[in-house]
């Protein structure tokens, strides 16, 4: 049914008004409810979802949990009900406009959101997220378009538990070319085919706070398809090289929240709003608490003093004993905290374990990890006599006292075997860009003979069809002589008789 025969008709004791909006999964109508004498909006399902035959079943089951939602950052979900195989939803009405068309409108003006109205603005929808999380309701399609600005300011969080009514729906949504999420919010595994849990809602809420401080997104493309694989696979265009403005501690939250890792990045909303908290307290100048804010970043959170202010990654030697130094105040040795960090007693500095730190690429990693997850940098040697795990710089087991020199000689083998992998491999690819090309020359070498062809072709019936018309003219010509001669010669007949 379309929008036109909607509008005007009643559905349960709803009448639609005016069409708000659509998308992929609805379309969106104000609509009166006179018994209550207000303004509701509802919400009607696409019909192709219905195909699903337990689609009923998880519409209803979605939409009671949803309306049982009281938060007052997320919409209110007044009704759901089907009436001649229309499923709709019925939530207040916000009168207002989304953060997208806000967006647009300061764009237009040259102008941009503010630090402050942005951690507002994340403090909100991600404090919506934090309560929808415990809830166990994830949203999956976190965007500016889902995002509502009342007339008051206040920040509004839409369209939950849609994307989890569609579960299970693959193959139709497959059929009608809609997807669950929006590609430029979408995170890396949902990209890949998954559903997603409460990490892609953070990876989303991510964007946004990376959009709504540099002004940009950070993945574009031609195509959604491309916008995904960029998720997937391109690194992250760090936020202060797109704009400079960007204050390092909101940035380094973003970093966090845009690991393409969901194992790596903020585990749950609140680890997310507390760095944001402290990054605002931060670029205010106000005191924040010792620590800083969590230490697990594998990407922004290399060392972190005792006011809780980050840094980048500190290399760290061990000493004869094999302990630490401080690198900043010269004591020690540094407490190991058996977490993935080390602690001075003196200053109350931590630091990353250098057993994580990429001495190629400096990422953090995991303490268990033998390789970068980044660069692939072997992190740790195993003892071949004892079996124990050293530190990649260690010469000496610390377990034996066995060589670790002939370990060191097979990585750089195996260095060099895949340094002449790559370059075997830089070759093939090269040779194959030749032939490319001289294929794509050949190509196009014979698409102009065909042109020239075509245009000779054409000339030569445009000649041939120049000169039919000539014979014809002329023949026209001799006709109209012929007749004109006749006609004098009948004319003037008689009068030479006379004579």
């Amino acid at each position: 049914m379309t929008a036109k025969e909607l509008l005007g008709r009643t559905l349960g004791k709803y009448r639609l008004a005016e069409q708000l909006g659509q998308g992929g999964m609805a379309e969106v109508y104000k609509a009166y409810q006179s018994n209550l004498d207000r303004y509701v909006a509802v919400k009607v399902l696409r019909p192709f979802l219905a195909k699903d035959q337990d689609f009923l079943a998880r519409f209803q089951r979605e939409a009671k949990l949803i309306a049982s939602m009281r938060h007052p950052n997320i919409v209110q979900v007044y009704d759901f009900d089907v009436e001649d195989n229309i499923y709709y939803m019925v939530t207040e009405f916000i009168d207002g406009k989304t953060l997208q068309a806000h967006l647009q409108k300061l764009e237009e003006r040259h102008e941009w959101v503010s630090i402050d109205e942005t951690v507002r603005i994340i403090a909100a929808i991600g404090s919506a997220l934090k309560y929808a999380h415990g809830l166990g309701m994830v949203h999956r399609d976190v965007k500016p378009a889902n995002i509502m600005l009342d007339q008051k300011g206040n920040v509004i969080l839409t369209d939950f538990g849609i994307a989890k009514i569609m579960v299970g729906n693959a193959q139709t949504l497959t059929a009608t070319g809609t997807t669950m999420g929006t590609p430029a919010y979408m995170s890396p595994e949902q990209g890949m085919g998954r559903s997603g849990d409460e990490r892609s809602d953070i990876y989303s809420l991510g964007i946004i706070l990376y959009q709504l401080t540099t002004g940009r997104l950070p993945f574009d493309a031609d195509t959604p398809l491309a916008i995904i694989f960029k998720h997937i696979e391109s690194p992250l265009p760090m936020p202060r090289r797109v704009n400079p403005n960007v204050p390092e501690p909101i940035e380094r939250v973003i970093l966090k929240a845009l690991v393409k890792n969901p194992g790596q990045r903020y585990q749950h909303v609140g680890e997310m709003l507390d760095d944001l908290a402290l990054a605002a307290k931060e670029i205010a100048g106000l005191p924040t608490p010792a620590g800083g804010p969590t230490p697990q970043s594998p990407i922004a959170v290399r060392k972190t003093t005792g006011q809780g202010v980050l840094t980048s990654a500190v290399p760290l030697s061990p000493s004869l004993d094999g302990t630490f130094q401080c690198p900043d105040c010269g004591k020690g040795p540094l407490k190991d905290d058996k977490d993935g960090t080390l602690t001075c007693p003196h200053c109350n500095s931590k630091f990353a374990h250098p057993e994580r730190v990429c001495p190629r690429c400096e990422t953090i990693n995991e303490l268990s990890a033998r390789q970068c997850v980044t660069c692939g940098q072997v992190l740790k040697k195993v003892c071949p006599q004892c079996q124990t795990i050293n530190w990649v710089d260690a010469t000496l087991c610390r377990q034996c006292g066995a060589s670790l020199t002939v370990l060191d000689q097979i990585a750089a083998r195996n260095a060099e075997s895949n340094a002449e992998h790559i370059q075997r491999r830089q070759s093939g690819m090269a040779a194959i860009k030749v032939e490319t090309q001289r294929a794509s020359q050949e190509r196009l070498a014979k698409m102009w003979d065909q042109e020239h062809q075509r245009l000779e072709t054409i000339a030569r019936n445009k000649a041939k069809q120049r000169r039919q018309e000539l014979v014809i003219w002329l023949l026209v010509a001799a006709i109209i002589l012929a007749a004109i001669i006749f006609v004098i010669a009948f004319d003037i007949a008689p009068q030479l008789r006379l004579f």
